[in-house]
């Protein structure tokens, strides 16, 4: 699974095994999303996924998404859609050649067989069953990241305790960031926001994920919310 973050020696030692398994007629199945590679940093070679072809492997491509709500899979097929008419259709300033196009093209074009995402045929892409969903992006403009790290942590934090005050449980947030620095300055910022932490609430894990899972109740604006969990 996550074959998309797979390094190079990984995979120099894995295949050995697949041979190995192929020998006694058995069989490998491979799960990954080129899209979803977040690893290089570790040396992951998402090339090494998106170079499969079906001489190589029988390849099943699962384009329904039955995990996310309606919005979610609307906004990331849109993104995909820009990315491909954009980008792989050089319409813009990047310098890219035309196999690099056609790279992006293959992993952001999402189809069904021959059907593709149009921006009318959402139904064929998500379980119809899960309504609603929501996204929000916030672009910030700076030469630094240091001059726009503080505004988008206020603002982060402003949107947290508005999500709570409308009932959203804390142990449902989650802050995802770049590393452990980061993670260390939002939870300063935590406490001069004004949130009082009443438990153990933060958890870091190898992701570098804030978990508010633990925290049971939280004091802002001098008004405490209980949670339900």
């Amino acid at each position: 699974d996550e074959f998309q973050d797979t390094s190079t020696l990984q995979w120099e030692i894995f295949s050995p095994l697949i041979g190995e398994i192929f020998a006694k007629n058995g069989t490998v199945m491979i799960v990954g999303d080129v899209k979803q590679s977040i690893y290089r940093w570790r040396n992951g070679e998402w090339e090494t996924l998106n170079n499969f072809t079906d001489k190589d492997a029988t390849i099943n491509n699962i384009s329904k998404n039955f995990r996310s709500h309606e919005n979610i899979v609307r906004f990331n097929l849109n993104l995909f859609r820009c990315i491909v008419e954009d980008i792989a259709g050089g319409q813009t300033s990047i310098p890219l050649d035309n196999k690099q196009r056609e790279t992006i093209r293959k992993i952001y074009e999402e189809k069904i067989n021959d059907l593709h995402f149009d921006g009318q045929n959402l139904e064929n892409f998500y379980n119809t069953a899960k309504q609603g969903g929501y996204v929000e992006v916030q672009l910030y403009e700076g030469k630094k990241e240091n001059d726009i790290r503080g505004k988008i942590i206020r603002n982060m934090l402003i949107r947290m305790a508005n999500l709570h005050q409308q009932g959203m449980p804390l142990d449902k947030m989650t802050i995802l960031v770049r590393d452990n620095k980061h993670g260390t300055e939002i939870v300063e910022w935590l406490e001069q926001f004004g949130f009082t932490l009443h438990m153990t609430i933060l958890m870091m894990d190898i992701n570098y994920g804030i978990y508010l899972k633990h925290l049971r109740r939280i004091t802002y604006a001098n008004t405490t919310y209980q949670t339900n969990k």
